[in-house]
C-alpha cells in the first residue's frame, strides 16, 4: 500500500512539473520530424492501448536500448546528444534505440523529438499503459534506461546512461550472445 502511494506521489509530481514546460512546448508550430525518427502507434489494431511489452515484442531478435524520458526532464534532454553519439558508435542495425516518453501531451512529446532531433523508435504510451509500465518496472524517476536482450528479456532494468562508457561495452556484449 505504501509503495502504491509512493508511486502516485511521484506520478503527481511528474505531472505537475511537466505542465509548465508542456505549455511552452505547445506553442511550437513546426511538425517536421527528424529523418530516422519513427513514431510507434500507442494503440493496437483493436483500438486498445499498446503496452510497453507489446512494443518490445516487435523487436525480438534485436538488442534494445530503452530510454524512458519526458520533454520537461532536464537530465533526460541533456543525455540526448550522448544517445545520438552512442548510436553512431554502435552503428548496428541489430540494436534498436527505443525512446518511451512519459509526457502527458502528445504535442509536447512530438515537439521535443523534433527540436532535440531524436532519431530512433518513439513510443508515447497512453496514461494507463504508462502507469502500468512505471509500476511494473519500478520506475521512480527519469531518465531511466533498460537493456533488452535478443530473446526479448530485460537484462538490465536500470542500465547506465548513454554518457557512461560502460554502456557501449554492455550493448556490444549483448550483440555477441
Amino acid at each position: 500500500m505504501k509503495n502504491k502511494r509512493h508511486l502516485w506521489i511521484i506520478l503527481a509530481t511528474v505531472l505537475i512539473l511537466g505542465f509548465g514546460v508542456q505549455l511552452v512546448a505547445m506553442n511550437s508550430t513546426s511538425t517536421a520530424l527528424p529523418s530516422e525518427a519513427e513514431i510507434l502507434s500507442n494503440t493496437g489494431k483493436d483500438g486498445k492501448p499498446r503496452t510497453f511489452e507489446e512494443v518490445l515484442s516487435d523487436y525480438k531478435g534485436k538488442v534494445v536500448y530503452v530510454d524512458v524520458w519526458a520533454s520537461w526532464c532536464g537530465p533526460c534532454r541533456k543525455e540526448m546528444p550522448n544517445s545520438a553519439a552512442l548510436k553512431q558508435q554502435i552503428a548496428n542495425e541489430e540494436v534498436v534505440f527505443l525512446y518511451v516518453s512519459l509526457d502527458q501531451s502528445k504535442k509536447a512529446f512530438m515537439n521535443a523529438v523534433q527540436n532535440l532531433e531524436i532519431k530512433g523508435k518513439h513510443f508515447w504510451p497512453l496514461p494507463k499503459s504508462a502507469e502500468a509500465m512505471m509500476a511494473s518496472y519500478r520506475i521512480e524517476g527519469i531518465p531511466r534506461y533498460m537493456i533488452v536482450a535478443k530473446d526479448g528479456k530485460i537484462v538490465d532494468k536500470d542500465a547506465p546512461r548513454p554518457s557512461e562508457k560502460r554502456t557501449l561495452k554492455i550493448l556490444q556484449e549483448e550483440l555477441l550472445k
